[in-house]
């Protein structure tokens, strides 16, 4: 039986040489978004303190498919929206970078790269490994940046009730990975 971590690096590699060939890496100056199954290769399970599978249950995990509700739908007629679900101003803040860049899934909502930037300078395993390293080449920390979530969280959204930061970032915050 093939461990979970030896199926991982196998996962990982088969999708880095298919970003290869895809294009992520085309032009190094170019920051590409590489998705979060892409992400979950490395960020899942109880060792990371199950990051992934965190994400995956969250709101921001969803965020794109509460656009295909009825409520949703009613919203935005409301708003002069014909579809929610293409619209720029829905979209801003139900899918990571507004569903504008390259290999962005629209499905994954606000996902891992929403908060963290685009990983194709920083997914490499020798580059990930080292968080300075990992941060000069593009990782966004956002720890205690209350207006960047902001930016969505605000009186704007059709559907605000408050937003207080210190409970939303209990919710979502990433535990440091447990020591081997």
């Amino acid at each position: 039986m093939v461990s979970i971590m030896k199926k991982n690096i196998i996962f990982i590699t088969i999708l880095i040489s298919a970003s290869l060939l895809l294009g992520f890496y085309s032009n190094p100056s170019e920051s590409r978004y590489v998705t979060s199954k892409v992400c979950s290769a490395c960020h899942t399970g109880d060792t990371v303190n199950n990051v992934y599978e965190k994400w995956e249950a969250s709101v921001h995990a969803k965020a794109y498919q509460t656009l295909k509700s009825d409520e949703a739908k009613v919203i935005a007629k409301k708003l002069g929206i014909s579809d929610p679900l293409s619209s720029e101003v829905c979209l801003k803040c139900h899918v990571t970078a507004g569903g504008i860049g390259k290999n962005i899934n629209i499905e994954e909502g606000v996902s891992c790269e929403a908060c963290h930037g685009p990983g194709s300078r920083y997914i490499m395993t020798k580059i990930m490994s080292n968080r300075e390293k990992s941060k000069k080449k593009g990782l966004l920390i956002p720890r205690n940046d209350q207006e960047f979530c902001k930016t969505c969280h605000n009186d704007k959204s059709p559907t605000f009730k408050g937003f207080d930061y210190d409970v939303a970032w209990n919710e979502i915050k990433h535990p440091k990975p447990k020591k081997k």
